[in-house]
């Protein structure tokens, strides 16, 4: 999971100018120094989105593959593969987008430097 620091956020999710919410930042930390659990952190954070319709969108998504992407990484087994990488899509963005873990028919670009 990535943290703020100051205005900057830090991670790959700042490419898509997406920010994790304060909240997650604050559990990261309670996760880090032993408070929570990632499965703790992860209950927080859905009843937290489920009690707050109102909380950012960008923040949500970027709160939820966030939590993603940390279970993926502790994960033991990594196949690198075109079924990998749909599965891994598939598991980020599950419930985000309806083309999770799908092929793109279309041709997609960023403007700015990766």
């Amino acid at each position: 999971m990535f943290l703020k620091k100051k205005k900057d956020t830090l991670g790959v999710q700042a490419v898509d100018g997406l920010h994790t919410s304060e909240y997650l930042n604050e559990l990261v930390i309670k996760n880090i120094e032993g408070e929570f659990s990632l499965d703790e952190v992860n209950t927080l954070l859905e009843k937290y989105y489920l009690e707050n319709d109102e909380r950012s969108r960008y923040s949500e998504e970027a709160d939820k593959v966030s939590k993603r992407i940390t279970k993926i990484l502790s994960e033991k087994v990594f196949t690198f593969s075109v079924m990998e990488m749909l599965s891994i899509h598939r598991k980020l963005f599950d419930g985000i987008y309806d083309h999770a873990g799908m092929v793109r028919t279309y041709n997609m670009f960023k403007k700015e430097c990766i």
